[in-house]
């Protein structure tokens, strides 16, 4: 299995390209307490619930361009690509959430943005 390098990584944001210093799509099923009163004593049963997706990523700030609109579903992309030239993209709607610049004195000053993916997920 050839791997991938982050720089060989397009991210696309509502049909524009943006460089990105780091990303993140997590998956996770929300867990349905099932237990009644035959489950034998002591005992939980669980059932697999809904599905749910986030998606947090960080970018360099630039003091001349807005931010990203928050609570607006918006498509994104992204395609990595891995030393072979085999590529694999996740691609959706989310919402973004949260914004966070951050910054210091001797750093690049960066923003990272965290929400929900909503609607239909692909990966292909």
């Amino acid at each position: 299995m050839a791997k991938s390098a982050g720089q060989n990584t397009v991210f696309t944001w509502s049909s524009s390209e943006i460089g990105v210093t780091e990303f993140e799509i997590s998956t996770s099923i929300n867990e349905l307490d099932a237990t009644d009163t035959k489950t034998p004593a002591g005992e939980s049963e669980y059932l697999g619930g809904k599905q749910e997706r986030t998606i947090s990523f960080t970018i360099l700030k630039d003091a001349t361009v807005d931010g990203l609109n928050l609570n607006t579903s918006t498509a994104f992309s992204v395609a990595v690509t891995d030393a072979s030239a085999n590529d694999r993209t996740y691609s959706g709607n989310a919402i973004l959430l949260s914004e966070t610049v951050t910054g210091s004195v001797d750093g690049i000053v960066t923003v990272q943005y965290t929400g929900r993916v909503t609607g239909a997920f692909t990966e292909e």
